[in-house]
Formats: structure tokens, sequence, C-alpha cells
């Protein structure tokens, strides 16, 4: 139940923006934005609330503080950069006439790799 806040928050607004009579392109790609951004959010702050202090991972999996701290906080910085990223992949994906698009949405896509490695490689040494 922790975990479901955030990516609820997204959802609802886009579900409210889907299910209008008529949407306008923005609409739709705010809406699409927003549910591209939920998908990943869920993972992630699902991982995040396990590695709270008496969570999942330290009571019943019996993870070292070391590892649960090291992803928690690779976790708290690599979330926003994640949610906001799909966002705009979604978003651009939805509306696909916008003229720059396309490499927009490269650049978001290669930002988020960058992300996803830097918090992989972090992850690995410690």
């Amino acid at each position: 139940m922790l975990a479901a806040v955030w990516p609820f928050l997204l959802a609802f607004p886009a579900i409210q923006l889907t299910s209008l009579r008529q949407t306008d392109p923005f609409s739709t790609g705010i809406a699409g934005g927003l549910i591209n951004a939920t998908q990943p959010l869920i993972f992630m702050v699902l991982f995040y609330t396990i590695c709270r202090q008496n969570g999942l991972a330290q009571t019943h999996f019996y993870w070292p503080v070391s590892a649960r701290r090291t992803l928690k906080r690779n976790l708290g910085w690599l979330i926003p950069i994640v949610a906001l990223t799909s966002f705009f992949l979604g978003a651009l994906a939805t509306v696909a006439h916008f003229e720059y698009s396309d490499a927009l949405a490269k650049l978001a896509l290669m930002i988020q790799a960058l992300a996803v490695s830097i918090t992989g490689g972090q992850c690995c040494t410690n």
C-alpha cells in the first residue's frame, strides 16, 4: 500500500484526461506521459519501500544494512529521473506529430539509460 501512493497520484489524472469526450493533442500527450511514467515508478517505489528501516528486506530477507542503504540512496535520486524521462517518452510517443519529438525522445532515453547504468555501477561496487 505504501508503494502505491505515488503511482496512483500519477495514474488518476491520466485516467481522468483519457475519459474526456473531446481531447486535444496536449491532453492526450500529458495522459500518455503520466501513464508511461507510472509503469516504472510502481516497481522502483516498491523496491524503495522494501529497503526502508524494518522493511521487508531487513525483517524477511535479512539483507545487509549496507546493501539496503546503497539501494535506497540510489533509488532516491534515480526515481525522479526515470519518472521524468518516462513521462517525456510517453508524451512524445503519444503525440508523434511534434516537430522534434524523435530527437527529444532519444535524448530522454539516453538520460534514462545513463542514470540506470550509473546506479548499476554504484550498486555493484558497494
